[in-house]
């Protein structure tokens, strides 16, 4: 995702987590405005957690690259160890995205206090935030494949942005709302 994918990201999550936590007049008609600082940290936490899932990926592009790595290595080691430490970025990620909404909402959420707050709900987190993902890129690359409805493949992709992170921010106020009673 590059730099303007991010920020138009930043934008869209943010009205979508103020419709739902908030209300329709949370955001004005055609959203918001102008960049400010609900926005900047949104869009940095969103950079921290695009790096914190690429780690990994840019950890083992290095390794391979090493003299000493050779096909025994490959096979027995850098494999099981790169798909451990993937899905264990993949936990972390659903943890500390938790932050999202409250960001929106000008909450001070970071992610070691997402982290906190989610320690009781990890599975739900893991779907709120990887499964509902992977089943609308699954299905989005599916659809992509077939001939002249390629641009179907963008409308199910938006769709399934738009489901994510409105469950994620359902996900937010029914925790927020059961730690604070």
């Amino acid at each position: 995702m590059g730099i303007l994918a991010t920020g138009v990201y930043t934008i869209f999550a943010i009205n979508i987590h103020r419709i739902v936590l908030i209300g329709e007049k949370s955001v004005t008609r055609w959203g918001v405005n102008r960049w400010t600082i609900r926005e900047s940290l949104f869009f940095l936490h969103l950079i921290g957690v695009i790096l914190l899932f690429n780690s990994t990926s840019i950890f083992f592009q290095i390794i391979k690259f090493l003299p000493a790595t050779d096909l025994w290595l490959a096979n027995n080691f850098i494999g099981p160890f790169f798909t451990l430490i993937f899905f264990f970025s993949l936990y972390v990620v659903s943890r500390v995205s938790f932050c999202f909404p409250g960001l929106a909402i000008d909450k001070c959420v970071t992610f070691y206090s997402s982290w906190k707050l989610t320690k009781n709900h990890k599975v739900l987190m893991i779907f709120v935030t990887i499964f509902l993902t992977i089943l609308f890129s699954l299905l989005s690359s599916a659809i992509g494949m077939i001939p002249y409805i390629k641009w179907l493949s963008f409308i199910i992709d938006l769709l399934g942005t738009i489901i994510a992170v409105a469950c994620l921010s359902l996900t937010y106020k029914s925790i927020y709302e059961f730690k604070t009673s």
